[in-house]
């Protein structure tokens, strides 16, 4: 006899916010100044290439050893920097702390005073600010929830802690998972979610193998850009042994910043929260490398970007 399984049905709610007068400007400068740093890293000649440009048959055109090491340097360090630009853009729309942590961060790569000057003219606006007006959505969001468990999902160990700071202030009891911790504080920090906390708190360490099937909401605090990610992170409670029928996703993110680009061009006109991925995984991956890469220049006005 066959025994037919049932899949909760997956229910999005997606929340588009609006930045505050303050965050704008703010946000709008950090970009400015990402957008500038990106373009002139894709623009730079690594040591020794102008060589190649020569004629390849003299003895002129050969590398020595040390100009090949120093290529490879310079192209490993060009990748860094470009990795870190990314890394920035993406904590600039998790958190307000998040994002001053990583300008602090960032600062530390430059060597040009210009460049530093203006780092600090940046974090100088980023302290100003006021309110954080996407943990105030996340609190409207969990009233809304109201007494359910939830499994809130951050990217970074920074946003984890402010948010673990405000949702206690806010009455909230919390666990927390993150890559951090050992195998027994990660095993306590579940059974204490189980037990006894409303909320976990989880970095990207809980989307893997971890099992909240006694939960059945998801929030996504900040998106990865690799859908795979965010499919692990709702695989935690859409499993066997799921016993509600419906299971409820929110997200979270600000317009007009590349997450809600690439979730309105991935997730939400592909319907990526409903379907499964599988064999477009790879053609996904492409499509968001190229994104990133174009939104993350000046060659596309806000139009464009929508359109791209």
């Amino acid at each position: 006899k066959e025994t037919k399984i049932k899949f909760a049905k997956r229910k999005i709610s997606s929340h588009y916010l609006d930045y505050s007068i303050d965050e704008k400007k703010w946000h709008e400068q950090v970009f400015s100044f990402i957008k500038k740093r990106y373009n002139a890293l894709q623009n730079l000649e690594p040591a020794g290439s102008l060589k190649t440009k020569g004629d390849t048959d003299t003895e002129d055109a050969d590398l020595s050893s040390e100009d090949l090491a120093k290529m490879a340097k310079d192209y490993k360090r060009r990748g860094l920097l470009t990795f870190s630009l990314i890394m920035l853009s993406r904590q600039m729309t998790s958190a307000k702390y998040t994002g001053i942590k990583a300008l602090e961060r960032y600062k530390l790569t430059l060597e040009e005073e210009e460049d530093i000057r203006m780092v600090d003219y940046l974090l100088e606006m980023g302290n100003k600010v006021g309110l954080d007006s996407k943990i105030e959505r996340l609190l409207k969001v969990l009233k809304k929830i109201g007494k359910d468990k939830v499994v809130l999902f951050t990217s970074f160990l920074d946003s984890q802690k402010v948010l673990a700071m405000e949702l206690a202030v806010a009455g909230y009891s919390v666990s927390l998972f993150n890559g951090k911790m050992n195998l027994t504080e990660r095993a306590e920090s579940v059974e204490r979610f189980r037990n006894e906390s409303q909320i976990m708190i989880s970095t990207s360490a809980g989307g893997e193998g971890q099992n909240f099937q006694f939960c059945h909401n998801v929030v996504n605090y900040d998106l990865p850009w690799n859908p795979m990610k965010v499919e692990q992170r709702i695989g935690r409670i859409d499993r066997l042994g799921q016993d509600s029928p419906n299971i409820k996703i929110w997200n979270l993110f600000y317009q007009n910043t590349i997450d809600s680009r690439i979730y309105t061009r991935l997730y939400d006109r592909l319907r990526l929260f409903e379907n499964t991925l599988g064999d477009l995984e790879e053609v996904l991956g492409d499509e968001i490398q190229k994104l990133t890469s174009d939104l993350l220049t000046h060659h596309l006005t806000s139009e464009q970007e929508i359109e791209r």
